[in-house]
């Protein structure tokens, strides 16, 4: 029995695991560094916070939390831009270990205040306000810096797997900071918790630095530049209309959440100062933190994707605030109070357990339990109508500037409510003051709750126009939709008034967005809808047939609609029901019917009707192909696509691929794909080869599907066909989409070069949806993408190279001018494949961004393209590449490559027998130049590679290859030309008949 070795069994189970977790290979170890810095870090904070709101609460009490929102707004907006300020002057890795290491030190600085004996009652009293204080300057921090690593380290693709795992360490350092404070309470004692909690987070600093210098390559070495400063004035000026009415309610979303996490807060822990004391609190504190993140954990792994899925992103984003108003209408309704006294008859309850008491922790469970799983996993959602070139600038917008300034106000509002119960009611007593304040703050809590859900409703109502904008713009994923809220909106715009082309891009977007079950939305209004409404409707409905919509459908055909449309319509009917009368249909068959309506009548007929009846359609689509109209013969051709048996007809096909008219022979192209003639195959190979087919060919080819992969194998890997024609067939599997077809793109990609390389990347980057990019990722994973563009780095070392040694000094004339700008232009066309290769890993528009920058003569644009391609890149070699950008000397580009292709001179001769080596990566006219200059300057090159290249299937090479031959060998070029004289290529045989005529051979 074979035993596998030890590693590889290893190996397999952490495979498994990271597919368990949805996450590639390459990913696992930055996933599991980041988890760690962000789980050590969170659970100091969280003991942090803890003890410092306890500590608070001992010596401030709950009355002065309005303060610290106050000093908190003012603070955290300066940290913000402190943060900001850092960038520019530091290299990333080290803002993010100082920031990290500025978040932890303090608390050890702090925890020394107070211990300090003789001055308790001063020092004490201002180290425990400031603790307090920088509790949530160190959130806020850590925020910053685990988004800030994670969007470093990870590109956009690879974040949508791996920040909800690293996100989730908050929830597990929840469950164990909560848990195990007690324990520490009782080993270390609460002031000294704040040490344990500093070491706590220095810990994660140091898996923080750790990451940045295993990573390095991720983080740029130089300061962040912003090329976007002027975005947010250009956003202003474009957030108009459904922007305008979108942005307003969801700018109120989040203020009003920020607000009420506040209102329930401050009420939340003015009950537990009331009701426990210092200690007890801390370890309440943590114990219900416990708690929750257990419910959240759950949650979040198994519950929230699922309801959002299941009610929509609004209706999800409603939950939290119709559960926060219940709730309070429940505590202010006194019926908490009642449960509690029956069920005390039962559980002896504390004195202290009042309706209020339990009426603020259930608030806070569901606030902390909703805000964290459900709020939190919708928010990506709501940007998302968002044009991209605003969209970042208005979330910053909102959580960093918005959400500050409402803790701030919310701070002022809740001094100016607790001052003005003073004022009114100066001759009560503070327990009653105390008491009506917090049916204040319910009732606050109450209506705050319905203008949150309010404003989620407003949102949902302009939800739909702007998705529609996006995506006419491209720039929508679907996955992204709340189908529900589209579905009702859809109605909305198409029975009210408005233009043709936004009803169009409604039905068009739903067709995409849930195609199974369009009809639901779309058939009852066939009636009111335009004729090309009405066509477009008809056409995504038959996509899947239901019965359930005929009643709509006959209403459709009740109104005598335009023959195109009723054709539609009724071919609607017959596919959708397993049996029909025939006589229906029959009448359609007459002469006197529109071809439209008649040809498809037939071609129902022929799927399921009687032999006589199949007779008397057949002959109606004989007189319609025989017709010397052309709109009866195109009419007819394309109802013999809808037929599923052509029998007599196909004695037709014949010659109506030699038809005069190109509409019939494009038709005829589908039909053969339509009803899988496999004998004309050949036919739709062949119309790739022209302009005038080459479109319908392609459509056909799709249509066939997996089907038609081994025909466009067969033509693509042809290196002897013409480079048009083969990325036609590139193109048509791209367009075939079926993971059969991408996977032999996929293939192809790793075992290709040059041209063929940059087609078919750019056909799988272009894929919707982003498909290819996706199977790329999957069956090569990041290092493969990265060995491909090491091997086009290892070229740009030899084409350097060639420069450097072909220079004007050392071999001049036209055959070596014309060798040096080939092997520009091949540099080139290396980058722009680079350019192209780096979208697999990184967001196309910040790579198109770089290399239009990098295509301007400009040096600040230049020098804006690099900045970009810092901040974005991450490769092993990406130094290199930017110094090869760069406007840099020949000699220092290669130096950048140095330890990838180190060079050696050579003089003339030996470079371009380098050259001729490596002639399967170079470009057919650098080749070719190769050639010309060898023989212009009597260089000798080896016998293999010239006869190799004589075979090669571009007719100019072969003819320079030719050409060189006649210089340098004459009697081996005699040996050749009689094979050559009749060379597929005219150049090639042309050139032959002259030499064979000069050298004075019989023709």
């Amino acid at each position: 029995m074979k035993v596998l070795p030890r590693t590889r069994v290893q190996g397999e189970w952490v495979r498994k695991i990271l597919q368990w977790v949805n996450l590639r290979p390459e990913e696992g170890e930055r996933t599991g560094l980041m988890f760690a810095f962000y789980t050590a870090t969170s659970i100091g904070l969280l003991w942090f916070e803890y003890s410092a709101t306890a500590l608070f609460l001992d010596k401030y009490g709950a009355k002065w939390l309005p303060v610290i929102y106050i000093a908190s707004a003012l603070m955290c907006s300066g940290l913000g831009v402190l943060y900001s300020w850092l960038q520019r002057i530091l290299p990333m890795r080290g803002v993010l270990v100082a920031i990290a290491l500025l978040a932890a030190i303090p608390l050890l600085i702090l925890r020394l205040g107070l211990g300090v004996g003789y001055l308790d009652g001063l020092i004490a009293f201002g180290t425990v306000f400031l603790l307090r204080l920088w509790m949530d300057a160190v959130e806020v921090l850590n925020d910053l810096n685990s988004q800030v690593a994670a969007n470093q380290l990870f590109n956009i693709r690879e974040i949508k797997r791996t920040y909800p795992l690293i996100s989730s360490g908050l929830l597990v350092a929840d469950v164990i900071s909560g848990f195990s404070l007690p324990f520490l309470l009782f080993a270390v004692g609460l002031n000294n918790v704040i040490i344990v909690a500093g070491v706590m987070m220095l810990v994660g600093a140091g898996a923080l630095f750790y990451l940045t210098q295993r990573y390095s390559q991720a983080f740029p070495d130089s300061p962040t530049r912003y090329w976007d400063d002027d975005e947010p004035e250009f956003a202003v000026r474009r957030t108009t209309g459904p922007l305008q009415r979108y942005i307003i309610p969801l700018f109120a979303f989040f203020i009003l959440g920020e607000a009420l996490y506040l209102l329930v807060e401050f009420q939340y822990l003015g009950q537990l100062e009331v009701n426990l004391d210092t200690a007890d609190i801390a370890g309440f504190l943590g114990l219900f933190s416990g708690v929750v993140g257990l419910f959240e954990l759950t949650s979040q792994w198994f519950l929230s994707s699922r309801v959002i899925d299941q009610v929509g992103v609004f209706v999800a984003a409603m939950v939290l605030p119709a559960a926060l108003s219940i709730l309070g209408l429940l505590t202010l309704s006194g019926l908490l109070d009642v449960l509690i006294q029956f069920f005390g008859h039962a559980i002896p309850f504390p004195d202290w357990v009042t309706g209020l008491f339990v009426g603020l922790i259930l608030l806070r469970f569901i606030d902390e339990l909703l805000r964290y799983t459900l709020i939190a996993g919708i928010e990506p959602f709501l940007f998302q109508p968002i044009a991209e070139a605003i969209r970042n600038s208005t979330q910053t917008t909102v959580q960093g500037i918005a959400e500050p300034i409402t803790t701030g106000i919310s701070g002022i509002g809740i001094l100016a409510t607790i001052g003005l119960l003073h004022w009114a009611f100066p001759a009560q007593s503070e327990a009653w003051i105390v008491q009506w304040q917090s049916q204040v703050f319910i009732f606050a809590i109450v209506l705050f709750s319905l203008i949150w859900l309010l404003s989620a409703w407003l949102m949902r109502s302009s939800y739909v126009s702007l998705l529609v904008q996006s995506a006419e713009q491209g720039r929508l994923g679907f996955s992204d939709v709340d189908l529900k809220a589209f579905k009702r909106v859809v109605v909305e715009a198409l029975e009210q008034p408005g233009t043709e082309a936004d009803k169009r891009s409604c039905i068009q977007l739903l067709s995409q967005i849930d195609p199974m079950n369009v009809g639901e939305v779309l058939a009852p209004l066939l009636p009111r809808l335009s004729p090309a409404l009405q066509s477009l409707s008809l056409d995504v409905m038959l996509d899947d047939p239901n019965p359930s919509y005929l009643s709509d459908i006959q209403v459709l055909i009740d109104h005598k609609p335009p023959p195109d449309v009723l054709a539609l319509a009724l071919r609607y009917v017959w596919l959708s029901q397993p049996e029909l009368d025939i006589q229906i249909i029959k009448p359609y068959l007459q002469a006197a019917v529109d071809p439209t309506v008649r040809g498809t009548a037939a071609a129902l007929i022929l799927r399921r009707g009687t032999p006589s009846e199949k007779a008397e359609a057949t002959n109606a689509l004989r007189r319609m192909l025989t017709s010397k109209r052309e709109r009866e013969r195109v009419m007819g051709t394309r109802a013999l696509g809808e037929a599923e048996y052509l029998q007599a007809l196909r004695l037709y096909i014949p010659n109506l691929l030699q038809d005069e008219s190109l509409r019939v022979r494009c038709a005829l192209l589908e039909v053969i794909a339509a009803t899988h003639l496999q004998e004309y195959y050949p036919s739709l190979v062949k119309g790739l080869y022209y302009k005038s087919t080459r479109e319908a060919a392609r459509s056909a080819l799709v249509r066939l599907g997996n089907e038609g992969i081994p025909l466009l194998l067969e033509l693509a890997e042809d290196i002897h066909k013409p480079d048009l024609v083969r990325l036609q067939a590139w193109m048509a599997l791209g367009e075939i989409n079926t993971p059969e077809a991408l996977h032999q793109l996929v293939q192809q990609l790793m075992t290709s070069w040059g041209t063929t390389r940059r087609n078919i990347v750019r056909i799988l980057v272009k894929i919707p949806n982003e498909a290819g990019i996706d199977i790329v990722l999957d069956q090569f994973g990041r290092s493969g993408i990265e060995t491909l563009i090491d091997q086009e780095f290892l070229l740009l070392g030899q084409i350097y190279g060639a420069l450097l040694d072909l220079t004007p000094e050392t071999i001049s004339g036209q055959e070596a001018d014309l060798l040096r700008r080939a092997l520009q232009d091949l540099q080139t066309d290396v980058i722009d494949r680079c350019f192209w290769l780096m979208k697999f890993l990184y967001p196309v528009s910040a790579i198109q961004a770089a290399a239009f920058n990098l295509e301007s003569e400009s040096r600040s644009n230049i020098a804006m393209g690099l900045e970009i391609l810092d901040n974005t890149i991450d490769i092993p070699y990406k130094r290199a590449f930017l110094g090869m950008l760069d406007r840099r000397s020949l000699t220092d580009k290669l130096d950048c490559l140095v330890e990838l292709v180190p060079y050696q001179p050579m003089n003339p001769s030996d470079r371009l027998r380098r050259l001729l080596e490596l002639r399967h990566f170079l470009s057919d006219w650098t080749l070719a130049c190769c050639f010309h200059l060898a023989k212009a300057a009597h260089v000798s090159l080896t016998p293999e590679g010239t006869l190799v290249c004589l075979r090669h299937p571009t007719g100019f090479v072969r003819e320079a290859v030719l050409a060189y031959l006649k210089a340098a060998s004459p009697r081996a070029c005699i040996e050749l030309l009689p094979m050559l004289k009749n060379d597929s290529d005219r150049l090639v045989s042309a050139v032959a008949q002259q030499m064979i005529r000069e050298f004075g051979l019989v023709s």
